[in-house]
């Protein structure tokens, strides 16, 4: 076994196998590896350990070609010598013997109970009572650093934001026990994959009542969701080399939600939507659209077909009385099968671009605001839509734009034919700026001086101009003006 960072060849035994894979989840700290009455250190960690706390390094050697340092203490001893370790500024793995050596045949098992770093301790024998032992996180932003200092045995807390210099400032002054920084591009791909589950139940529902007592309704805990999905996080450096840096981040959500208990069999309809058992709160339940009568330009909608009995066929036949139109589960869903975001930035000798998009995929939405403007003329003074040019006429039969009537058709009443994907993709932000040389504002008293301009809602991939697709989950707009396109810039100083 030949080591990183050595040409010396380390004894091969089960022991040593079995020191090095524990000690590879844990290369930065010192590991002490428990062996019988003792707490062993080898290699690195022993001439490192040995030096601290001033005790015998040896070798523990297998013929005269192959060895490795040693040193350690007895184990009745670390109250003793973790101490000193951790004031020495060291993170410490102590691991210990799981089974009992005594009724054990070969290796024992072995594995890491305790992991004690400067910032993170509690006991009274290695802090000192005089002095905060504060652990900080230094977070290194595009513009700003931002760092957090804590205190877990007094419970203090401070969080800052500002330049290089200000920060450095702060932990020179507050004196941290242990720092901790995100890595830099050595660790180029990062990301997480979550899967959710989540039952509930006694759901607030207003349950329908009797009238002649008096209420329309009363308000009961009843009812029960079942709710899944997945969520993942990707995060990745595509280029880090001669000065290019060039980063990019995604975020993905899939979400089902399913009713699992009604206190009632048949629910009454609420809006767009209709709860039932064994289906998602966000399944429309609407009137479905069957086009316009091309023989007269009367709209159409669909309903149950009955006998002469006044018994149902199990068919479906057109009408164009609205009021006549059955309601269906037409198979859409205000929830969409996949949404998140996803984040680019471009970095070269202090010029950044970045972007950040938000997107949606599979969404339904009734696009409500556009039935205030389709109206077949029978209220005067109303703007019309240019649809309407597209109406239907002895000389243009099919078309899905009913008739000009002045009475009322109910054609722009709620149905699926207001009923309209709603996927999209936004170009949130965009930024670029420029980080001037520190050489040129030196002699200025400034830290950093920072010229950008930005773009906020510059462009939407989206089928239903005119909407913003940014809507509540309920499936229904709500007259909500498109975001607003901005173009700002301007100079950050720090001082």
């Amino acid at each position: 076994m030949i080591m990183a960072g050595t040409d010396k060849k380390y004894v091969e035994t089960p022991l040593m196998k079995q020191y090095y894979q524990i000690k590879s989840v844990h290369p930065d700290a010192i590991l002490l590896f428990r062996v019988g009455d003792f707490y062993e250190t080898f290699g690195d960690d022993a001439i490192k350990a040995s030096g601290i706390l001033g005790i015998t390094l040896t070798r523990r050697a297998n013929g005269s070609a192959t060895y490795v340092e040693l040193a350690g203490f007895p184990y009745h001893a670390i109250d003793t010598y973790l101490p000193k370790l951790v004031r020495a500024g060291e993170r410490v793995a102590i691991c210990e013997q799981l089974e009992d050596p005594k009724l054990v045949k070969g290796l024992v098992k072995r594995g890491v109970i305790e992991l004690v770093t400067p910032g993170i301790v509690l006991g009274d024998n290695i802090l000192a009572n005089k002095e905060n032992n504060f652990i900080a996180s230094v977070y290194f932003g595009r513009q700003t650093t931002g760092v957090a200092f804590l205190d877990i045995s007094t419970g203090e807390f401070y969080v800052a934001e500002g330049a290089d210099s200000y920060v450095d400032k702060l932990i020179s002054n507050l004196q941290p026990k242990e720092v901790v920084y995100q890595r830099g591009y050595e660790d180029r791909f990062s990301g997480s994959f979550d899967f959710f589950t989540r039952r509930s139940k006694d759901l607030l529902y207003s349950r329908p009542i009797a009238p002649s007592l008096g209420y329309g309704s009363i308000d009961e805990n009843v009812g029960a969701l079942k709710n899944t999905g997945i969520e993942m996080v990707l995060n990745g450096t595509i280029i880090n080399q001669n000065g290019w840096v060039w980063k990019l981040g995604m975020n993905l959500t899939h979400y089902k939600n399913k009713v699992t208990e009604l206190p009632l069999k048949d629910m009454p309809q609420s809006g767009v939507n209709k709860l039932q058992v064994g289906r998602s709160v966000y399944d429309f339940y609407m009137k479905e659209w069957a086009g316009v009568d091309p023989d007269n330009g009367n709209p159409l909608w669909y309903m149950d077909e009955k006998d002469a009995n006044d018994k149902l066929t199990g068919k479906r036949v057109t009408t164009s009385d609205y009021a006549s139109a059955n309601y269906y589960y037409v198979n859409k869903s205000s929830l969409p099968k996949v949404y998140g975001g996803f984040n680019t930035s471009l970095s070269w000798k202090g010029f950044d671009l970045s972007a950040i998009f938000a997107y949606s995929i599979g969404g339904y939405i009734y696009n409500r605001d556009i039935t205030m403007i389709l109206h077949n003329g029978s209220l005067e003074g109303r703007d019309w839509s240019t649809e309407i040019l597209k109406r239907w006429t002895p000389e243009n039969r099919y078309t899905d734009v009913p008739a000009l009537s002045t009475t009322s058709n109910n054609w722009n009443s709620a149905s699926t034919r207001f009923l309209q994907n709603n996927s999209y993709m936004r170009l949130k932000n965009l930024t670029l700026s420029y980080d001037l040389p520190k050489q040129w504002i030196s002699k200025l008293a400034l830290s950093s001086v920072q010229v950008f301009v930005q773009g906020d809602n510059l462009f939407t991939i989206h089928r239903n101009q005119g909407l913003d697709p940014e809507q509540g989950i309920t499936g229904i707009t709500y007259y909500r003006y498109p975001a607003m396109r901005t173009i700002s810039g301007g100079i950050n100083l720090s001082f």
